[in-house]
């Protein structure tokens, strides 16, 4: 029976709608929170002020979830964190994110929202026009947390032994459940927020600023193809060929990922000069 070895991506990405205001004056507690970050003071007239609902607990489009304890890890590791444009980890950041609670909206939703400033310059006058008029209206979360485990067979997406796909229904107990996936803590270490960026399409729901590449949960995706595979020669007692036991990198995946969006927006090029 062939044994994977682990192929966790070290950071992961999931989209969300913003949902909070943009374009204030930032109050006197929150320019104060701010300038915890400046290196010199900055007054109230410089610097732009916004907030979203960055990620949510609810299963997302991937059937995928955060827990309560994973969000509350993301508020208390995303002050001081950038703010990005489409996870591009090799730009300057757009801002900074300074401060980030949880809510609990009309139905029971928790929500990570943070808070995030803009210091004002020419340069960035288009970004914040955008922002104002509706444009940019998705966000992603850069993070990192330990596993993600099956809320069916408690067993992780990571590892071939769970044979549950996504969006799947199974019958558990005399009852028919779609296979859905939780991001934890392992060995008590905390999940960690690394940046929050603008992107283009969400894949949490009731979460929005827009991104490239939003959703890079390779559990989600990569991973049951090739639990599959396993599955049908195990079951057939039979050794999958070399080639087959060959699991994409993370850097192979994201370079996959990559071209298909470039492919898209080539297309789109296409499609719009023949127009």
């Amino acid at each position: 029976m062939p044994v994977w070895t682990d192929m966790r991506p070290s950071v992961f990405y999931k989209a969300v709608a913003v949902n909070g205001r943009r374009s204030a004056t930032p109050t006197g507690s929150e320019l104060e929170l701010v300038n915890r970050f400046a290196r010199r003071a900055l007054a109230g007239d410089e610097v732009y002020v916004g907030e979203c609902d960055l990620c949510n607990d609810r299963v997302d489009r991937a059937f995928e979830r955060f827990t309560v304890e994973v969000l509350q890890d993301f508020a208390d590791s995303l002050p001081g964190k950038s703010l990005l444009a489409g996870h591009d980890h090799g730009s300057l950041p757009l801002g900074l994110w300074f401060d980030a609670r949880l809510r609990c909206d009309e139905l029971g939703v928790t929500h990570l929202r943070p808070s995030y400033y803009i210091v004002k310059t020419r340069d960035n006058e288009h970004h914040r026009a955008q922002l104002d008029g509706g444009v940019y209206r998705y966000a992603s979360i850069g993070f990192r947390a330990q596993d993600l485990m099956c809320d069916i067979c408690g067993k992780s997406w990571f590892g071939w032994e769970c044979q549950h796909y996504p969006g799947q229904a199974y019958n558990v107990d005399g009852r028919r459940v779609v296979a859905t996936a939780r991001y934890t803590r392992s060995d008590g270490r905390p999940a960690e927020a690394v940046e929050g960026s603008i992107v283009y399409l969400g894949c949490q729901y009731d979460a929005e600023l827009k991104a490239a590449m939003a959703q890079k949960s390779f559990g989600g995706i990569i991973m049951p193809r090739v639990r599959n595979v396993a599955s049908q020669h195990a079951q057939a007692g039979t050794q999958p060929r070399a080639a087959v036991l060959h699991k994409p990198t993370p850097g192979e995946i994201e370079r996959a990922i990559k071209q298909a969006h470039l492919d898209k927006l080539v297309a789109a090029h296409i499609a719009a000069e023949r127009s």
